[in-house]
């Protein structure tokens, strides 16, 4: 956090165009994130998040009314997103498979990773309309939205069919246990046999200790309570 607000004082310019930036994540945990935190303790007290607190839900249906929000938001996970998503893109083994389903995906940065190296695959990208709405320029700027549909809709209700692998990227992480099992459900209801489904988490361990890795899934942990009400998990 003393990073971004350092990164958003006036006058430093934000380098958000060049390879590797996290200028959008910095802006955002330095504006929107850290109004939230502000308000931690309420969060460690009851095991809700603020926007349940304010507002009785959970979750980024706010996002479908105010599109500064969104785009922001979704820039962040944009960057957060692109070495997590070339990493994964190159270690799976993708023969046999024809169609995959990034659930939850925003721009669809993970899908654009893995359609711009596989070129027999062709994708959809699932989520609310805040992100689909505007996540067809990034994948133009990768030269995949030919192979790539949009499809609008909540996980919560129904998840696309017939793919042969299912993507779940920093979503479960979001949720409470029971909405996360409910997610999962919904894939598995419109999974074939052979169709595969990919978790991308963090993995929190058994004990903290006082690694920087363990630090960082720590405050992972504290931000999912105090955004979403979700969690990290072992």
């Amino acid at each position: 956090m003393d990073v971004a607000l350092q990164i958003l004082r006036p006058g430093v310019q934000h380098q958000a165009d060049v390879p590797g930036s996290l200028a959008a994540w910095a802006e955002f945990c330095g504006t929107r994130s850290w109004a939230t935190w502000g308000r931690l303790k309420e969060s460690v007290r009851t095991g809700d998040s603020i926007r349940k607190r304010a507002s009785g839900f959970d979750g980024f249906h706010h996002l479908e009314n105010d599109a500064q929000e969104a785009l922001l938001f979704n820039r962040a996970m944009v960057e957060l997103t692109q070495p997590v998503a070339l990493a994964f893109a190159r270690s799976v083994d993708w023969s046999g498979m024809r169609l995959i389903v990034d659930v939850g995906g925003g721009y669809g940065e993970l899908a654009a990773a893995i359609l711009s190296g596989h070129p027999a695959l062709r994708g959809i990208l699932f989520d609310l309309a805040h992100a689909t709405g505007a996540a067809g320029a990034r994948l133009a700027a990768a030269g995949v939205e030919g192979r790539c549909t949009l499809v609008t809709g909540s996980f919560f209700d129904a998840v696309p069919g017939a793919a042969d692998a299912y993507l779940l990227k920093s979503v479960l992480h979001d949720w409470d246990d029971d909405r996360a099992v409910e997610i999962l459900r919904n894939c598995r209801r419109v999974m074939a046999p052979h169709a595969r489904l990919f978790v991308i988490e963090r993995i929190a361990p058994e004990h903290f200790c006082d690694s920087p890795r363990d630090q960082g899934i720590a405050r992972s942990d504290l931000n999912m309570l105090v955004g979403t009400g979700g969690r990290e998990r072992t």
